[in-house]
């Protein structure tokens, strides 16, 4: 069965064995160009760049000693060989591997010839380390040759070595026909022991692989640059992103052109590829020099978090020299960000600011122009910037500024420095607008500002001629100064307020003005007037609409005015008895309570009487802040002649504010009091009535009747 056998039963030459170290110490694979590019360049002096690979020599020497020693040692303990035989079996696996191991290589590179896409046959197994990333044809050739015809090889060397008799002296084995050795039980290692010691060997035979099997390097085709989106128009992906587009860039950086190209991406959580989408991009012919980008379409899981993940991506190519065709492949990590996505943009732009808008004219110069930029995005947007340029008409004294973050969902006013040229006509025209931000992305937009030649009429300044304007105020005074910033006269110049709820017009016409002819730079005042009910709210803060309307032109423009708070009063009876026809000196007390929102300081109290009642109808309370209240006492009289029933009166409450110095206010509050029927009023009417006059009546005839008793009584005794 083994015809060779009586050669590898002969010693090794030194010499085939010194050319076979030679030859395989100058190979270059993974490890090796690690060594060469990384670590010896690292070293702090040339004289020590020697050390890593002479290092990286004598730890694989030694570990091959050691592998060895312990193989040769349980080969003669467990297996009962001798030297000679232990040597046969080193041999035999080593025939095995070389010459079956490069009958199946030779067949691999042949199908590979014929069947480049072979190369591309891959099993991810997600370990990042090169060799051990993917199941493909290169793994499998190792494990084959390796572990399969190395197990087969040590089978049949042992087997052999037995036969031939290569045991230890004074060995018990006795051997059966065509020499298959019997070992007596009592020898017979435990059948857990031996399976557990050939999968240790299996197990450092594989391990030790990844060192063999790297037969190519990352060569002149190199990973330039991976973006989401492409170079030229970068994407900010977020969680939850679907069908991205993941762009690497492969550059040929050598003399020959690069054949059969591939490369595959391995992503990891929290980034997959899209349904559908292709997992590895094909190049047949990529010239010296040049670039090609490969597009992958990925997603980003919706419950990922913010950061930076890693994707693997293995490049497999050909490259046909005049010395013939090498193979290259390697692995290399690309980082992928996820963010929040950022989507600012700009919305609108317009002279002057917010609070004072302007019209442009021809010859304007170092004017305001405000430009409105915000972000539609999810994530803010950081380290923003603002540039605009313009052409025509628009003269730009600064064209950039900062605006550090933009919120999402946010608008934020932005304000360049522009001027009109003097040959400016009438219309709108394109500011050009570019956000920077998130350290290199970018958006453009473009908005347009109008030029004018008719007037522009601006509000310069309004304000209320009295202050303030608290409830019950009446011909309230609303005072607005109009200004033409055109460069014509305005004509037929007219303006009139829309008084929101509570607010109403002092008189009607009170909300119009008439202005007529309105000349550039001259302000003319305006009043309306107005009333406030005693019932509105306060503090209120109301905006009063003004529209101003002239030939050719409108414009609308929003007032403030501020209804301030003022102190509110209720009265209720404390003690408050009946009072009666002729009473004096009757105590009537009333409470007070502040139910405003701001404190009343000296607040006093008159009762004003109606006819038929009076006495002293004033008192001081004092200080009421809100939600406090006093007591109001006053001394009533009540004339004998008032008629009897309920009289209406009014308690007046005067206080001052200190939000409004130098003002006293008033509030009214009616009353009712009432007047009963006093003692003699009552018997006065009892004796004008019949019930009276028949009691008198009966009294008298009573006092006649007994006076005649009496002096009847008197005659008989005398």
């Amino acid at each position: 069965m083994f015809s060779e056998a009586g050669d590898l039963t002969k010693p090794v030459p030194v010499k085939l064995a010194f050319l076979h170290g030679l030859v395989a110490g100058w190979g270059v694979g993974a490890y090796a160009l690690i060594l060469m590019t990384t670590v010896a360049p690292a070293m702090p002096s040339p004289l020590l760049a020697w050390m890593p690979g002479a290092l990286f020599g004598v730890g694989t020497m030694t570990m091959q000693v050691a592998w060895g020693a312990g193989f040769a040692r349980w080969l003669t303990s467990m297996k009962h060989l001798s030297r000679e035989g232990v040597a046969l079996v080193g041999k035999t696996i080593t025939y095995y591997v070389l010459t079956y191991g490069g009958i199946v290589f030779a067949a691999a590179g042949a199908l590979v010839m014929a069947f480049p896409w072979v190369l591309n046959l891959s099993l991810p197994t997600g370990i990042g380390i090169p060799n051990l990333d993917a199941i493909d044809i290169g793994f499998v050739l190792v494990i084959a040759t390796v572990a399969v015809l190395g197990f087969a090889g040590y089978r049949m060397g042992v087997r052999r070595a037995r036969s031939l008799g290569l045991v230890s002296p004074g060995s018990r084995y006795r051997y059966r026909c065509r020499h298959k050795a019997y070992i007596p039980r009592g020898l017979r290692p435990p059948a857990m022991r031996r399976s557990a010691i050939v999968a240790l060997i299996l197990a450092s035979l594989i391990v030790a692989a990844p060192a063999r099997m790297v037969a190519a390097s990352a060569g002149p085709l190199i990973i330039s640059g991976s973006t989401w989106g492409s170079q030229g128009s970068p994407m900010a992906t977020e969680p939850g992103s679907t069908y991205v587009p993941y762009t690497v860039y492969l550059t040929n950086a050598g003399q020959y052109p690069a054949e059969n190209a591939s490369i595959r991406l391995y992503p990891t959580y929290p980034i997959s590829f899209s349904p559908g989408a292709a997992r590895a991009i094909n190049f047949t012919y990529i010239p010296p020099g040049a670039t090609v980008p490969a597009v992958f379409y990925l997603n980003v899981a919706p419950g990922a978090s913010d950061g930076v993940y890693n994707i693997s991506a293995f490049v497999n190519y050909t490259v046909v020299s005049y010395r013939g065709s090498t193979v290259y492949n390697y692995t290399q990590h690309m980082q992928a960000p996820v963010t929040l996505y950022a989507a600012p943009a700009a919305y609108a732009a317009y002279w002057g600011s917010q609070s004072s808008p302007a019209a442009a004219y021809p010859g304007m110069q170092g004017s305001s122009l405000t430009v409105v930029v915000g972000n539609s995005g999810t994530g803010p947007a950081y380290n923003a910037t603002v540039s605009i340029s313009a052409s025509g008409p628009i003269d730009l004294v600064t064209d950039s500024v900062s605006v550090g973050t933009i919120p999402p969902g946010s608008q934020v006013p932005v304000s360049f420095v522009a001027g009109v040229s003097l040959n400016a006509t009438t219309g709108e025209y394109p500011v050009n607008v570019t956000i920077r931000y998130n350290g290199g992305l970018s958006a453009s937009s473009i908005v347009y500002v109008p030029v004018s030649l008719a007037p522009a009429v601006s509000v310069q300044g309004y304000g209320l001629a009295q202050g303030k304007a608290f409830p019950g105020d009446d011909d309230v005074a609303l005072q607005v100064y109009l200004v033409n910033t055109g460069n014509v006269t305005a004509r037929d110049v007219a303006a009139t307020v829309s008084l929101p709820s509570p607010l109403e017009p002092a008189y009607p016409g009170s909300t119009q003005e008439v202005v007529g002819m309105l000349p550039p730079g001259q302000p003319v005042p305006l009043t309306f007037r107005f009333d406030v009910p005693q019932g509105a709210s306060s503090p209120e803060d109301l905006y009063v609409p003004l529209y101003v309307t002239y030939e050719g032109g409108a414009a609308s423009f929003l007032i403030p005015v501020r209804v301030s708070p003022l102190a509110d009063f209720t009265a209720e009876p404390y003690s408050v008895p009946q009072l009666s026809q002729g009473a004096s000196n009757v105590k009537v007390s009333y409470e007070i309570t502040n139910v405003g929102n701001v404190t009343a300081k000296f607040v006093s109290a008159q009762l004003v009487l109606p006819n038929g009642l009076s006495g002293n109808a004033f008192t001081y309370v004092g200080d009421l802040p809100p939600g406090g209240s006093g007591l109001a006492t006053f001394s009533l009289d009540v004339s004998s002649g008032a008629p009897v029933g309920n009289y209406s009166a009014i308690l007046e409450l005067t206080w001052i504010q200190s939000n409004a110095p130098g003002r006293q206010f008033t509030q009214e509050i009616p009353v009712t009091l009432h007047v009963a029927e006093g003692s003699v009023q009552l018997i006065e009417s009892w004796l004008a009535s019949s019930a009276g006059m028949i009691a008198i009546a009966v009294a008298i005839v009573a006092v006649v009747a007994a006076l005649a008793i009496a002096l009847s009584r008197a005659r008989r005794s005398g």
